[in-house]
C-alpha cells in the first residue's frame, strides 16, 4: 500500500493506516481524478486518473505545495496562496469551481472541481475531486454565468415540458404571474390559449416559434418559444425535450401602434369626408337639371328620350345616396352618428324612395313590390330606417337578374317591427354570409363578375340597425334568392285612418 499518510515526523503508523483506508474508500472506482493532500495542503496521494489528466506521478509530487504545484501564474486568474480555492480553510464539498491546473506538461487544463475535507480521529486534510472539462460543452463556470443570466434577466424566461407544464421559472416570469393571476382553469392568464398544442408544435418539428401575442387587460405581451436539448434527445423514445420561452412586454410598442392607426384612420376618414362632400354639388346639379328637364320636355321627347332622361335622374340619386352612405359610415367611425326619434309612418319610409328604386327595376325588368300596413306608425329615427330600406332594395336588385324584388313592413308583436327585404337572385354561399356586413368587402363569386360596388351599403345597414337597437339576418339558397330581415324595437302604435292601404308595384314592359 503507498504511503499517504498526512501527518510527518512522529505521525504513528497506526494513523497512516487509518488515513489511507479513508482515502482508499474515496479513490475506489472514482470516475474523476483524486487528490490527496493533508492539513497543509500539502500532496500526499494522487490518483490514477489524476495522474492520466496532469501527469504528475505521487513520487514526484508528495509533500508539494497544492497551490504551487497546480495553480498557473501566467493567466489572468493568478492568485496569492491565501486566495487559493485549493487550501481555503472553510470547506465545503458541494461547491464546485472552475479553473486552469497546471499539468507535468507545462500545459494549462480546464478543470472543474471540488474541495472536500477528510476529517477523522486524528486525521486532518482535503482531497480534490476533478476532471477535464475541455471535453464538456461548458465549464461549470460557464453554466453558473449563464445561471445569473437567467435569474437577473429582466425578461421573463419559462422552461415548458412538451405538453405546456410549467418546470422552470426565472425570478421575472415570477413576477409576472404574481401580477396577472390565473383564470378560473388555474391557467395562467399571460400563458397563449394554445400553449400546449405551440409547445407540442416545437418540439414534433423541432422548430422556432415567434411573435405570439397575448393581451392581459390593457398589457401587450410577445412570446418565443424554442426547442431545448433536440440534438441529444430521441424523440421517438419518449424522452421529450424541454420547450424556453422568453416573454416580452411590447405594451408601449401596441399602443403607439393603435394609436398611430387611430391617426391615419382619422385623417382617412377627414379626407374621405370632405372629398365625398365636394360630390355632392355637381351630383345635385345633375338630379336638379335633369328633374326640369323631365317637366319641361314632357310629350315634347319621345318615351325612349324620357326614359333616359329618368334613367339620369336616378343614377344621380343613386349616386347621391352612396355619398351619404360614404359620409356615414365616417360619421360612425368617428363616434359622431347619432339617433333622432321621432314618430312616422313605416309605409311613408318604404314609398320615400319608390320612384329610384322602381327606374332599376325596370332597368332589369324586374317586379319590384311593397307591402306594408299605411297604418303602422313607429318612432324611431326616420332617415335610419329610409336608409336601411333603400340600401337592402338597392343591394337586391344589384343581385337579381330576373323574377322580382319584394320589401315588407309588418308587426311581429306589439314591440317589434320587422322589415323585410325578399328577392328571387344569385342567392349567397353560407361560408360567405359573415362577409357580407364587412366595409369595403365583397362576395367573392364567379356569378358577381360585372357587378360593380363599394361593399359599404350592408356594412351601414348593419352599423344602423345595430345603432338603433334592433338586428339582422339573412337567409339564403344560391341560385334562388335571399332575404334579409331586419327586427327594430317599436315605440308609438297604429292608425288606421291616418292612409289608405295600397301596395306599391312596378313592372317593366316585357
Amino acid at each position: 500500500m503507498p504511503d499517504i499518510a498526512i501527518h510527518s515526523g512522529d505521525a504513528t503508523h497506526a494513523r497512516h493506516h487509518d488515513l489511507a483506508a479513508e482515502a482508499l474508500r474515496w479513490f475506489a472506482n472514482w470516475p474523476d481524478g483524486l487528490v490527496v493532500a493533508d492539513g497543509d495542503c500539502n500532496v500526499r496521494y494522487l490518483s490514477a486518473k489524476a495522474t492520466d489528466l496532469l501527469g504528475w506521478a505521487t513520487a514526484d509530487v508528495r509533500g508539494r505545495n497544492l497551490h504551487d504545484l497546480l495553480c498557473p501564474l501566467n493567466r489572468d486568474s493568478a492568485h496569492a496562496e491565501a486566495e487559493c480555492p485549493l487550501c481555503r480553510s472553510d470547506l465545503n464539498g458541494d461547491d464546485v469551481h472552475s479553473g486552469y491546473w497546471l499539468s507535468r506538461a507545462g500545459v494549462n487544463v480546464s478543470v472543474d472541481f471540488r474541495v472536500m475535507p477528510l476529517a477523522g480521529e486524528g486525521i486532518d486534510g482535503r482531497i480534490l475531486s476533478f476532471y477535464d472539462n475541455r471535453q464538456r460543452s461548458h465549464s461549470y463556470r460557464e453554466m453558473r454565468k449563464f445561471t445569473e443570466y437567467v435569474e437577473l434577466s429582466p425578461a421573463p424566461i419559462a422552461e415548458f415540458d412538451a405538453d405546456g407544464q410549467l418546470l422552470f421559472g426565472n425570478p421575472a416570469l415570477q413576477e409576472q404571474l404574481l401580477l396577472h393571476g390565473f383564470d378560473e382553469r388555474g391557467a395562467a392568464r399571460i400563458w397563449p390559449v394554445n400553449l400546449a398544442a405551440l409547445c407540442q408544435r416545437v418540439w414534433r418539428r423541432q422548430t422556432l416559434i415567434h411573435d405570439v401575442e397575448v393581451r392581459v387587460d390593457d398589457n401587450w405581451y410577445r412570446w418565443h418559444f424554442h426547442p431545448v436539448g433536440l440534438e441529444t434527445t430521441d424523440v421517438d423514445s419518449g424522452d421529450a425535450p424541454s420547450v424556453l420561452a422568453y416573454l416580452f412586454d411590447i405594451t408601449e410598442q401596441k399602443i403607439a401602434e393603435i394609436q398611430l392607426a387611430e391617426e391615419k384612420a382619422a385623417a382617412r376618414r377627414d379626407f374621405f369626408a370632405k372629398m365625398v362632400h365636394e360630390l355632392r354639388t355637381p351630383l345635385n346639379a345633375i338630379i336638379g337639371f335633369s328633374q326640369v328637364l323631365m317637366k319641361r320636355l314632357d310629350g315634347v321627347l319621345s318615351e325612349r328620350d324620357m326614359a333616359s332622361l329618368r334613367a339620369i335622374r336616378a343614377a344621380g340619386i343613386q349616386l347621391s345616396e352612396l355619398v351619404s352612405d360614404t359620409l356615414d359610415i365616417a360619421k360612425i367611425e368617428a363616434g359622431k352618428m347619432v339617433v333622432e326619434e321621432d314618430t312616422f309612418v313605416v309605409a311613408s319610409a318604404i314609398e320615400s324612395f319608390r320612384d329610384q328604386v322602381t327606374t332599376l327595376a325596370e332597368a332589369k325588368k324586374l317586379i319590384y313590390e311593397c307591402e306594408c300596413d299605411p297604418a303602422l306608425i313607429i318612432r324611431s329615427d326616420f332617415r335610419k330606417v329610409r336608409q336601411i330600406l333603400l340600401n337592402l332594395v338597392a343591394n337586391a336588385i344589384k343581385y337579381t337578374n330576373r323574377g322580382s324584388v319584394k320589401v315588407r313592413g309588418f308587426l311581429t308583436d306589439p314591440h317589434t317591427l320587422v322589415l323585410e327585404v325578399r328577392d328571387t337572385g344569385i342567392g349567397i354561399a353560407a361560408e360567405q354570409i359573415d362577409r357580407l356586413f364587412r366595409s369595403y368587402e365583397q362576395i367573392n363569386d364567379e356569378r358577381n363578375k360585372g357587378i360593380q360596388g363599394t361593399g359599404l351599403g350592408l356594412a351601414l345597414v348593419a352599423e344602423l340597425v345595430t345603432m338603433l337597437g334592433g338586428k339582422i339576418g339573412v337567409e339564403s339558397t344560391l341560385g334562388e334568392g335571399s332575404v334579409f330581415r331586419v327586427t327594430l324595437p317599436v315605440s308609438g302604435g297604429t292608425d288606421r285612418d291616418l292612409l289608405p292601404r295600397r301596395t306599391i308595384q312596378a313592372q317593366a314592359d316585357n
